[in-house]
Formats: C-alpha cells, structure tokens, sequence
C-alpha cells in the first residue's frame, strides 16, 4: 500500500490490492500520508492459504478493479465512454459518496437547503439541491459556483476526474 501510495506521489500510476481485514489501516496509512480517500482494490482474505487455482480466481476478479484504478482512476471497471460495464455495479467504497454528500450538505443546511445524490456513472455524480423554503433560494450560492466547489471536494472523497451534475430548482421554470 505505502509503495502505490508513494508512485502515486511522484506521478506513476498504482494500485494497491489488500485484503479486507487490513482496509482500516490502510485508509489510516493513506491519511499519514497526506492521502486521505486514497483508493485501493479489495479481496477477500486470506491469500496466503489459497491453492494456486483459487489464488488465479482472485487474481481474475481483482483484475478490473486494477484496471479501472491504473487506466481510469475510478474504483470501478467502466467502458470506453465511462459507463459502468454490464455486470459490474459502482460500489461506494467506505460509505465515500454518502460522506461527500453529507459534507457538501452541511454547508448548506445552515441556509435551509438540503442534498442528496447518486452516481449516474462511473464518472458522474448527480446532486439534487433541496430548498424547502423558497426565501432561502437567494441565501444560497447559484450553481454556477456550487459546482466547482462541489468538483473540487468530490475529488478529494471519490477521487480525480468525477464531474458533477447538479440539479437546482431555482433553474426550472
């Protein structure tokens, strides 16, 4: 993990693989490390104890998650227009979308508006900005600057290159 983690720092493309029991101290590490959020393939434990057949099974399915880190720099195996390929669905690695969701809500509670969001693929998040009371509508920041913010923390939680759509009822009609 130190090694990707290091590679990662001079501009070389890694990916760690570790084994559940070992993600706590892994996340622990990548924050030492001024990393926090860093992401990382995980199996299934043990290795060490597998049969050469069972250990290429991993290996086989571990392979597009490497993948998607090394070529994408996305937790998840996605095709060519960075969809999520038939099969493998984006997972939430640690809880980071609802993390990045509730970060970003935070703020804007304290105007009387409210987020929620989803993935929409693997390299998009769909935010939806509630505002219960439409006197608050002005107090908040227009779209325009939410979503570079909103960009900005969403790759310090999920990691570079996710873009956001942000859906904002003070731009219906």
């Amino acid at each position: 993990m130190l090694d990707s983690i290091i590679f990662e720092k001079l501009g070389v493309p890694a990916a760690a693989i570790v084994t559940k029991p070992f993600v706590a101290t892994c996340n622990a590490l990548a924050e030492l490390q001024s990393m926090p959020g860093y992401r990382f393939v995980q199996v299934e434990h043990p290795i060490t104890s597998l049969t050469l057949d069972q250990l290429r099974s991993r290996a086989r399915q571990a392979a597009p998650y490497v993948e998607a880190l090394l070529v994408d720099g996305v937790p998840w195996p996605v095709d060519a227009q960075g969809t999520v390929r038939p099969g493998d669905k984006p997972t939430e690695p640690d809880g980071a979308l609802d993390a990045l969701i509730e970060d970003l809500a935070a703020g804007l509670r304290a105007d009387g508006a409210d987020l929620t969001g989803s993935y929409l693929d693997a390299r998009t998040v769909r935010l939806v900005l509630h505002i219960p009371d439409q006197a608050c509508a002005e107090c908040i920041m227009p779209a325009t600057h939410l979503i570079p913010i909103f960009e900005m923390r969403a790759a310090e939680h999920l990691g570079p290159g996710v873009q956001i759509e942000l859906d904002d009822p003070r731009l219906q009609h």
